[in-house]
């Protein structure tokens, strides 16, 4: 109930509710226990959740190399809310796609179902590098999220949506400074984008967005 509500106290709430389990000699909190707490930190709009977030899913990543517990074991929905914490609350770029590296090579390394990547935490990743407020260093984190991009576009098991190309558009009008070639990524993929039947609403707002009026009036 607490990680589908909207108080701001949620978190809070949340946290002692997971003291209380770890000291109950009757359950212990289970991989859907720890989810649903990094669940109400996406939504706190709280600069402290990122951290928060790395802190439980490295707790969930010792408990389960020390104890080997099934119930415990990471799965690709609780490294995609940590990604998409980061991603709502001003968490580093550098942390998300981090994380998105650290489940993939940990699939590769078990080969379990439950690890397999699917497009939530790449997109997430992507939508975490155009809500960078870091503006010093706007061409490292264009290469991140272009190196995101560019993975999802290459594997034979995933597939961009209409997710991945707004947020990659909303990288481009974010992240790219020069004008020629936001234009040429951002037609690209719009292009793409069309040929691929997912264009989206959201999708035309991030192009008209952060588009010249010529390549919209194409």
């Amino acid at each position: 109930a607490h990680a589908k509500s909207q108080d701001r106290s949620a978190p809070r709430k949340v946290f002692k509710l997971l003291d209380r389990m770890k000291r109950s000699k009757l359950f212990q909190p289970d991989i859907i226990t720890f989810t649903s707490v990094m669940e109400c930190l996406s939504k706190s709009a709280s600069l402290e959740a990122p951290k928060q977030a790395l802190d439980l899913l490295e707790q969930v990543l010792s408990q389960y190399e020390a104890t080997k517990r099934p119930d415990i074991m990471p799965n690709v929905r609780i490294f995609s809310t940590a990604i998409l914490t980061l991603s709502h609350n001003q968490g580093s770029i550098e942390d998300a796609r981090r994380l998105l590296t650290q489940m993939v090579d940990l699939y590769e390394e078990t080969k379990h179902e439950d690890l397999r990547p699917n497009e939530y935490p790449y997109n997430y990743v992507l939508n975490c590098a155009a809500n960078s407020m870091d503006e010093e260093n706007k061409g490292d984190v264009f290469r991140l999220a272009m190196q995101t991009y560019k993975e999802m576009r290459q594997s034979p098991d995933l597939r961009p949506d209409s997710f991945t190309y707004g947020f990659w558009l909303k990288c481009c009008n974010n992240l790219l400074d020069d004008m020629e070639l936001r234009a040429k990524c951002v037609a690209y993929a719009f292009e793409e984008c069309k040929q691929q039947g997912l264009l989206t609403s959201e999708v035309l707002t991030r192009l008209y967005q952060g588009s010249t009026p010529a390549l919209v009036s194409r």
